[in-house]
């Protein structure tokens, strides 16, 4: 089975190439998708169903009791087209990441000094290249160094893709435009209402996973940075493990971190979830501004 070779190595650096830990938080290169935050879009979230008894009080608080099933169905629509804009602009800023490592824009200052190539594409936009191409041609990759021809083709991909989000989101904010229009030109306390449920139930979280992709990222791309510099220098066996124990030494002190994150985070989340009430007084504190201001 062939291989393809990496963007950044040639065969005369694998001698002193340095084996680089992984950050053990259920991070698998491998099978890591493109965009980590991969909900489907044709799927109604779970916290914006009709069947959610959080989500139709929280609408009916806004709106008459009596209110026909289509007004209720098209505030569901609203949420839903709200809570896709904000997944998108999410998964915009994890192909913006990938976009810096790949064009040598990612790193510290400090990296930008450095006589070293220091274009990185993740290994999940490689693997989206060589999914295209494995139909595209019978030549054996091996024998051909592809490597510029690689980081055009990766940038282009990285770049379409971000545009195709764009216009997911033109198309999603136009939507929301116009149920704006119509439901809510006399009564945006119910779109505040609404953002604010969208993203405690159903964005924070998303928001977290996008953190943590791209730290991964960053976390790669400096490693990257420091195994080049260090390769030029052309060290000896007994060089190389040392700063095989410095690297590993790094890692474990990276995993410490992200535990003591992971931790925060889980204590976070085990709070009960926001009430009800603090909506409701966000809506009642609005309402009495509102009043204030037409009563003077």
């Amino acid at each position: 089975m062939n291989k393809r070779p990496r963007l950044s190595m040639t065969s005369d650096d694998h001698h002193t190439a340095i084996k680089k830990p992984k950050i053990n938080c259920d991070h698998n290169d491998k099978n890591d998708p493109y965009e980590e935050i991969d909900e489907s879009e044709n799927e109604i979230p779970k916290y914006l169903l009709l069947t959610n008894p959080l989500f139709i009080r929280m609408i009916q608080n806004f709106i008459d009791t009596t209110s026909s099933s289509p007004e209720i169905a098209e505030l569901q629509k609203f949420a839903v087209y709200m809570h896709h804009i904000k997944m998108l602009q999410l998964k915009k800023q994890i192909s913006l990441t990938y976009l810096l490592s790949g064009t040598g824009q990612l790193g510290s200052s400090e990296f930008k000094l450095l006589p070293v190539d220091r274009r990185v594409w993740p290994i999940q936009v490689k693997n989206v290249l060589i999914e295209q191409q494995k139909n595209l041609s019978s030549i054996t990759t091996m024998e051909i160094n592809h490597d510029q021809d690689d980081h055009a083709t990766c940038e282009t991909l990285v770049r379409q893709r971000s545009k195709e989000t764009d216009e997911k989101i033109d198309y999603y904010q136009n939507k929301l435009d116009e149920i704006k229009d119509h439901f809510m030109e006399s009564n945006s306390n119910i779109e505040i209402a609404i953002e604010h449920y969208v993203q405690q139930y159903g964005i924070q979280v998303l928001q977290l996973k996008s953190n943590l992709k791209k730290a991964l990222i960053k976390y790669d791309y400096d490693t990257e940075m420091l195994e080049r510099q260090y390769k030029q220098q052309k060290p000896n066996e007994y060089q190389i493990q040392i700063a095989q124990h410095l690297y590993e030494r790094r890692a474990e002190a990276e995993k410490a971190k992200r535990t003591l994150k992971e931790l925060k985070y889980r204590i976070f989340y085990n709070r009960p979830l926001l009430s009800l009430d603090s909506i409701e007084n966000s809506k009642n504190t609005a309402n009495n501004t509102s009043t204030t201001t037409t009563t003077t």
